[in-house]
Order: C-alpha cells, then structure tokens, then sequence
C-alpha cells in the first residue's frame, strides 16, 4: 500500500501551531454557545452558596482541558493561564476546580458531545467523498485478570476501547466514529458509521471489510467498495452483483485497484496523529467516561484539522502538498 504521500501545507501547519491555543479556543466557544445546554441545573442548595455554573461554560472548560491534553489539576491551572481568551464569550470570572469539572463532566451525555463533532464537520460536508474507515484501540486505565491455560498462570493485562472513523479523504476529518469494547469486529460498526453521512463516492478499507453486506450497503450509498478481497475469495455474486464487479476489477486491474486503494494510508496517519497528540491512554476508570473521553479526543482532532482547512481557505492555498521522494542515483 505505501506511505501517505501528501502532508498539510507548511504554511498552514505553522500559523495553527504558533496560534494554537487561541484559534481553538475561538473555534470551540463559538460551536458551544450555538448549542442547548447539556443538562439542566437544579436548585441546589435551595439558593444558598455560590452561583452554579452555565453548563455551557462546564462543557466548554472540560472539553477543552482534554483538547490540551492536561489532567484535571493541571486543566485547572491552564484554564487560569488562559482565562483571559474566554471570558469575554462566558462572561465568567470563575474558573472550575477540578473536582467540579471531574463530577459535572459525567452529566455530559455523549449525544451532546457527538452533536459538538457534527457541529464541525459540517462546516465542510459534501457528498459524494472518498471514505476512508479503520479502528484502533486506546487503553484503559483498569486491567482484567484471566487465567492462561496454555502457561497455567493468571495474567493481569489492561483493557482497551475500539474505536472506529471514517475520514474524508479531501478533507482529513473524521466525519464518522462509533466507540467499542476492545473485543468487537471491525466489520458490524461500518453500518453505524455509513448511517452518519450521506452520499459517497468510494470506501477504502482493509479486509476486515470484505464481505457481501459491506458492498451492498456502500452501493446504496452510490459509492464504490475498494477493499482487498481474502486469499479464499471466489467472484461469485451470491446475489451481490457490487461483489462481482469489484472482484474482477481486484484481479484483472491490480494497478488500477491500488491506485485507488492507496489513499486509504491516511486513516493510519489520523491514528498516529491521534494518540500521539492526545495519549493512546484512557484516564478515566468508569467504562462511559472513557466513552466520553474517547470522543473527545477525536473532537480534539477534528477542531485541529478545522483550523487547518480554515486557513488554508483564508490563504487561497491548496490543504494539501505533494511529498517529492528521493531520487536514487545511478551508478
């Protein structure tokens, strides 16, 4: 398959960099106060006490303390150092302690942090895009203990969350996610990610994908499936004409196929963005706050890219920029 041969413009990537904390700050403030609140506050105290905080404001501050990759007393402390950004969006002279933020965070439901992510990626949804969809899995903090018989000893060996995206390939954002427990088939969530956008043009995917129902269901999407076919793979339809097709494309156009099939490296890249950026670990120790968690890092990402597509629009300039490879000499 190769490498990815293409990076964001050098132009894009260094204003974002040098502007990092203030252009995500913006960006996220300005997708916060469009929405609902994402709870309702209750009488607490029956009126007695500090004012509560805007839930808006919560969300907002927990939100972006995962952005910046802090935990809860160094969010809380960052929060201060940048306070000065925000307050003129919240009106806030308050900052959240941690232990505010640790117990608001899990009255977030995870619908309102998906709708946030939809919030960006329609500022630049079309149809008829390249998807390219993977998974990878980030760890838990907590660790299950099972007994080998194979070596008869107990093994303590940690947990983990699947999650699986789906990139606009034009773009580089994740347009599609579902979180699962560690043990689940990359293939059954490729139709929760295909319900969350529209029409496309093809699906890149390796051959954990490859089965009847995934052709059928990218057809109906007016797309078409470039993904591997299995070593024991036969061309029969089976009632999938799709499977066919692409079948023979797979075995009589192998250059054709692969041209078409490279471009799927970018979702390995988004990975290793990912979690090299925001941790491949986990902090949270309850099963639906690593859900959270795990959404979050990729509204992390996705508020990343948004910066980048917006500045190459501001500039005029194409995203993306071709990567010369080395020339080997002749001897």
């Amino acid at each position: 398959m190769g490498k990815w041969n293409k990076r964001v413009s050098y132009q894009v990537t260094s204003h974002v960099a040098r502007n990092f904390d203030t252009i995500i700050i913006e960006l996220l403030a300005s997708i916060i106060l469009t929405l609902k609140s994402p709870y309702q506050l209750k009488n607490e105290g029956g009126g007695r006490g500090r004012p509560p905080y805007d839930p808006r404001y919560v969300a907002f501050c927990g939100i972006l303390r995962i952005v910046m990759n802090r935990s809860y007393q160094k969010g809380e402390a960052y929060l201060k150092a940048v306070h000065h950004l925000f307050v003129s969006f919240f009106n806030e002279d308050r900052i959240p302690s941690s232990t505010t933020l640790q117990y608001r965070l899990s009255k977030i439901p995870s619908s309102y942090l998906r709708l946030v992510n939809k919030h960006l990626v329609n500022r630049f949804r079309r149809d008829g895009f390249t998807l390219a969809v993977d998974s990878s899995g980030l760890r838990k903090s907590s660790a299950s203990s099972w007994f080998c018989l194979r070596i008869k000893r107990r093994i303590r060996k940690k947990d983990h969350m699947k999650v699986h995206i789906g990139i606009d390939v034009d773009t580089g954002l994740i347009v599609a996610f579902k979180i699962t427990e560690g043990k689940a088939n990359d293939s059954p969530p490729l139709r929760s990610l295909l319900r969350q956008v529209g029409r496309i043009g093809k699906l890149l995917g390796d051959m954990a994908y490859s089965a009847r129902w995934i052709f059928e269901e990218v057809k109906m999407k007016g797309g078409l499936p470039f993904i591997p076919f299995k070593k024991n793979a036969t061309g029969r339809s089976k009632g999938c004409k799709i499977w066919r097709d692409m079948f023979l494309v797979f075995t009589n156009e192998p250059e054709r196929f692969k041209e078409e099939y490279h471009p799927r490296s970018l979702v390995e890249a988004t990975f290793s963005t990912l979690k090299r950026c925001w941790g491949e670990d986990l902090t949270s120790r309850k099963g639906w706050l690593c859900r959270k968690e795990a959404i979050v890092k990729v509204i992390a990402f996705n508020l990343q890219r948004v910066a980048y597509l917006d500045r190459a629009k501001e500039l005029g300039i194409p995203l993306w920029q071709t990567l010369e490879l080395p020339k080997l000499a002749v001897c």
